[in-house]
């Protein structure tokens, strides 16, 4: 998602799952998620990145293209990307009263 973003990048996308589905790979997991910085999805509750929401209908396109099965990770550990942490900040920041569990 985050190189197919970028015009100059995508084409590494096309690439990548062509490549994969010529040795046979017909499933494959991808990140579905960032929550911070550039390329974010959500930006805040509510309000979402069109560009970034493109960039994953591309992945998932190239994909189908291919045959191709994608499980979408909707979230992660990692904080560099949001993740479970991003949640529990903006949940508090809306006053609920919540801990992150790891």
């Amino acid at each position: 998602m985050y190189f197919a973003a970028d015009h100059t990048t995508r084409p590494a996308v096309t690439a990548a799952i062509t490549e994969a589905a010529a040795v046979g790979l017909n499933v494959c997991r991808t990140w579905a998620f960032n929550d911070v910085g550039h390329c974010a999805l959500q930006i805040k509750p509510f309000s979402y990145d069109e560009v970034a929401f493109q960039a994953l209908d591309f992945v998932i396109s190239e994909a189908r293209k291919q045959k191709m099965r994608l499980l979408l990770s909707l979230c992660n550990n990692w904080e560099d990307y949001g993740a479970k942490a991003q949640y529990v900040r903006w949940g508090k920041e809306a006053g609920l009263d919540l801990i992150l569990l790891l």
